[in-house]
């Protein structure tokens, strides 16, 4: 499953990438770019599609060049690689995610199972898939404040144990991993990543979570406004390059935007308003969504063009 996503089998089939809204997004983004010479063609905030003004968004996923990446879109056209939890249970068919790879899908985590699901961030994914283990320390610190990872490996450290021993089986994770409880990695984060986002001055308020030790949260620099944030984003870029050796990818000058629908639903209503799982996601026409463990939905739609 996991060899056969086309947009990593075929790259020549696709020049552009649709992107979430936060630092692992960018970084995903920034990695793919690099390495397949894609172009960012926009950004999904999973309300809103921001897109290039110049560009016919919908020709370019009808003509399957869009891959989404550090995105859940439940969209035959649109191959995509996340990890949030898709699945309420093994049986689910989830047809719209049969192009798309998903490491929870890969590895049965449902929500019966959320307390396993795939802790770390899309960047490892891909760092992995792609056996480009070492870089720089401070983009690996870089990498582990994306997603709130090291906080994720702090609280949660039986599932990131055992999801880096039995599927992204690397040493040099492996390493940074048994650092991420002490207070020495915290303080490095503090004092080498932390003034320069604050620099970029993106949205760094958004967090669920706080560190060990000192309480470090946020800075996921969330992209709120594409084009209000654009030179902040560019700034992002640069950093970036600077300590992994990336090239910066071309973005759009200006983007428009394809505003959506998003909605909170109880999981026990979806279910007792459709015959299943499956056929909510059909007839609502459902292009994202992703199930939490207070049992709600979070999901978005879009008019049909």
């Amino acid at each position: 499953m996991i060899r056969n996503f086309k947009p990593f089998q075929d790259p020549e089939t696709i020049d552009s990438i649709l992107m979430g809204n936060d630092l692992d997004a960018i970084l995903s983004a920034q990695f793919l770019c690099d390495r397949f010479g894609w172009k960012i063609a926009g950004l999904y905030d999973l309300e809103n599609i921001w897109h290039d003004g110049k560009v016919d968004i919908r020709q370019k996923i009808r003509e399957q060049k869009i891959v989404a990446i550090d995105l859940d879109i439940y969209h035959r056209s649109i191959p995509s690689l996340g990890h949030h939890i898709l699945q309420l249970k093994p049986t689910d068919n989830l047809t719209g995610f049969r192009n798309s790879i998903n490491p929870n899908l890969v590895r049965n985590r449902t929500k019966e199972n959320f307390r396993w699901k795939y802790p770390l961030g899309t960047i490892h994914f891909l760092r992995w898939f792609f056996e480009d283990y070492r870089r720089d320390d401070e983009f690996e610190m870089l990498c582990w404040l994306a997603d709130s990872t090291f906080i994720n490996a702090q609280k949660y450290r039986r599932n990131v144990g055992e999801w880096l021993d039995n599927f992204l089986s690397v040493d040099y994770f492996k390493q940074y991993f048994l650092r991420t409880g002490s207070l020495e990695f915290e303080q490095k984060i503090q004092e080498v990543v932390l003034p320069k986002l604050s620099e970029i001055k993106l949205d760094n308020t958004t967090a669920m979570t706080q560190s060990k030790h000192l309480k470090i949260n946020g800075f996921q620099t969330r992209i709120r406004d594409v084009n209000h944030d654009r030179s902040a984003i560019k700034k992002l870029l640069n950093y970036i390059s600077q300590i992994s050796g990336m090239k910066i990818p071309d973005c759009p000058a200006r983007f428009d935007k394809i505003p959506g629908l998003r909605t909170n639903m109880n999981l026990e209503k979806v279910l007792n308003n459709y015959k299943n799982f499956d056929d909510f996601l059909l007839q609502e026409n459902i292009f994202s969504y992703a199930l939490t463990y207070k049992n709600i939905l979070n999901f978005t739609k879009f008019d049909k063009k």
